[in-house]
């Protein structure tokens, strides 16, 4: 049940973040994941590659390893395998990572996007907590217009860190603004941005 949850998380939020994710896959109940899991050997560990649905050289991809820590064997092997799918950018699901192989990905991160999730951050949707509003990263044309309507700099936008929750959840950059829309009971729905630093 373990690997339906963190597979069904981590599809709804690659399609959050624009990659085509076919909704059949994230709505799959858990006996029919059961019942593919069984014919198909490590299914629930496997993902396919994922294009994004605006950019296309944009590809990803995911690797679950639960059972052992992430080792720098495993991590190599995950990362020619990115190579030869010509994938950029690659998801880590993982319960725990060894030193040396956070020293590889640093010479690793120069040529590829890789993120790290551990298991527990995987086994809880962040965005339906019921005291976290919608949040949506805005385009950049959205991006002028709100800073010369404003007349800010985005710099002068409240902050929001990269490291926190949402903008992992979203694979957020420096200098991305978030539209977040909140409800209020005496003012209904308002609007805050905050920027990514």
């Amino acid at each position: 049940e373990k690997y339906y949850i963190i597979r069904k998380n981590l599809l709804t939020m690659l399609f959050k973040r624009g990659y085509n994710i076919q909704m059949c896959s994230i709505l799959m109940d858990y006996s029919k994941f059961k019942k593919i899991n069984l014919s198909k050997k490590k299914f629930c560990l496997s993902f396919d590659v994922y294009t994004n649905r605006d950019f296309f050289s944009d590809k990803i991809t995911a690797f679950v390893r639960l059972k052992n820590g992430l080792s720098t064997l495993i991590m190599n092997r995950k990362i020619a395998t990115m190579a030869f799918l010509n994938v950029n950018h690659g998801i880590f699901i993982i319960k725990s990572i060894g030193t040396s192989c956070l020293k590889s990905t640093v010479v690793y991160q120069k040529f590829f996007k890789l993120e790290f999730f551990y298991e527990y951050e995987m086994l809880f949707n962040v965005t339906k907590h019921f005291l976290v509003p919608k949040h949506e990263i805005i385009s950049n044309t959205e991006k002028k217009k709100l800073l010369k309507n404003y007349n800010v700099r985005s710099s002068q936008l409240p902050k929001i860190l990269l490291q926190d929750p949402l903008s992992r959840y979203y694979g957020a950059n420096t200098g991305d603004i978030f539209k977040i829309t909140r409800f209020n009971n005496s003012s209904g729905i308002y609007l805050t941005y905050r920027v990514c630093y």
